[in-house]
């Protein structure tokens, strides 16, 4: 699939600027850094093409101090703001047909996410979040996605009661997942949350977590169910008993980690495990597979299914359909 190549407008000499019909993606830049043309209005005003575009951008060096331009395309469905003199984006709910919001202003403590309310967003990034924020996005309405960089405060209770099916959270001051009970989270990314120690009062059937190296695996077992855990680059455990308190998982995988050292006693007599991927020996895999031949089994170098060695193409296969039909069931 080829991607559209955005129409670039220089904010200091939009005369250049020729919107053609059928354009959809426009980048607002300003490579030199100069003023702003007090013109700009006018020009893609007058323009019938400015109707076509879907996609907006305000890229780094935009010197806007405002999103105003986006009233100049009002069938904008996405737009992302990376423009480091931003304040301001409270024209943003004006646009009706709006879906996908990527804020990243430099200077957030002065934004206002309010407007926000207003929209009927689907998927929303937000970068270097505030305490300012926090209330904005309590009160968002249903979304599809929520990505959030630099989380704030200790725990996620202020966003409990927000209704949104993916969660990804990066950085920032998380030590607990109390409050991960979205209304239906269906899976939640935890990315470099250096800080977080428990996941003690969370709710959600997928999670992934990489590079938490302060997270208490132990905790994980009271994640209600949890039915998919993928662990990557984490903290040595010093056992794998924390697997046999997740009483409902069914996939395990664990990459970037040592566990060579483990017994594998507690994937062998788990009672609903269907697949794991782990970084052990060989030896260890076909021991695991012969013990446990309820399960599919690999570490990247040999795959069973059921006790039987396959083909790395049939285990992805399988793969595919056991989680398929894990989401099946969960979504029934």
């Amino acid at each position: 699939m080829i991607t559209e190549v955005p129409l670039e407008i220089d904010e200091s000499a939009p005369r250049r600027a020729m919107l053609t019909q059928g354009c959809s993606r426009v980048r607002f830049i300003n490579p030199e850094r100069k003023s702003v043309e007090a013109s700009l209005d006018a020009i893609i005003r007058a323009q019938e093409a400015r109707f076509d575009v879907k996609h907006l951008e305000f890229d780094h060096h935009s010197r806007l101090t405002s999103v105003w331009p986006v009233l100049l395309f009002p069938n904008l469905e996405s737009v992302a703001i990376f423009g480091g003199s931003i304040e301001r984006i409270d024209d943003l709910s004006q646009l009706r047909h709006l879906r996908q919001l990527q804020v990243a202003t430099y200077k957030s403590s002065r934004r206002d996410l309010a407007p926000l309310a207003a929209l009927s967003l689907q998927n929303l990034s937000i970068s270097v979040a505030k305490p300012n924020d926090i209330e904005a996005l309590s009160v968002l309405r249903p979304l599809r996605s929520l990505a959030i960089s630099s989380w704030p405060v200790e725990d996620l209770s202020p966003i409990a009661r927000i209704s949104a099916r993916f969660l990804a959270l990066r950085l920032g001051k998380l030590v607990t997942l109390r409050g991960l009970r979205l209304v239906g989270l269906h899976q939640a990314h935890l990315l470099r949350c250096t800080r977080l120690e428990s996941a003690r009062g969370a709710r959600v059937p997928n999670l992934y977590v990489a590079t938490c190296n302060a997270l208490d695996l132990d905790t994980l077992r009271h994640v209600i169910g949890l039915r998919t855990l993928a662990l990557v680059g984490v903290k040595a455990p010093g056992s794998l008993e924390f697997v046999g308190g997740c009483r409902l998982l069914e996939h395990l995988t664990i990459t970037a980690t040592s566990l060579m050292h483990l017994a594998l006693t507690p994937l062998v007599n788990h009672p609903t495990l269907t697949e794991v991927w782990i970084p052990v020996t060989d030896r260890q895999i076909v021991e695991l597979a012969v013990a446990n031949k309820r399960i599919a089994t690999s570490n990247g170098s040999i795959y069973f299914n059921c006790g039987v060695e396959i083909s790395k193409e049939d285990y992805f296969l399988l793969s595919r359909e056991r989680l398929d039909a894990s989401q099946r069931s969960l979504a029934e």
